[in-house]
């Protein structure tokens, strides 16, 4: 809860009470760990928040990733995540682009905050 209300207050969520996410996926890497290329589900709405804690890692993303060798990944973006960095995907970076987490150099944590669309909650 605390680190959804300092989110709120840099602006990096939304302040209006239905956006406020209502799922968490939390990714625990240790060194030499990957997650391979993905697209967030459509049953979340977006925007879509990741925020990264423990070291400093690379994401790759883009609508082709290629993968050279195990836990290598090669596209068009690779974006550096510092450590308690937030990055949010929202058009085309949540619905076309995949991403993923090439094998990280130490241990890495990210959180991936998300509201599940009304249609998809259980009642």
């Amino acid at each position: 809860v605390k680190l959804l209300d300092q989110l709120i207050v840099a602006g990096v969520l939304s302040s209006d009470p239905d956006k406020r996410p209502d799922s968490a996926t939390v990714e625990v890497y240790q060194q030499g760990d990957c997650s391979p290329p993905q697209i967030h589900h459509h049953d979340f709405e977006r925007p879509i928040c990741m925020v990264t804690f423990q070291s400093d890692q690379r994401l790759v993303m883009g609508q082709k990733i290629r993968v050279p060798k195990a836990g290598q990944f090669n596209s068009d973006l690779d974006v550096r995540m510092p450590r308690r960095s937030a990055l949010v995907f929202q058009g085309n970076s949540a619905n076309v682009a995949q991403q993923c987490v090439p094998s990280v150099s130490g241990n890495f944590i990210t959180v991936t905050l998300r509201v599940m669309r009304p249609e998809f909650k259980s009642t």
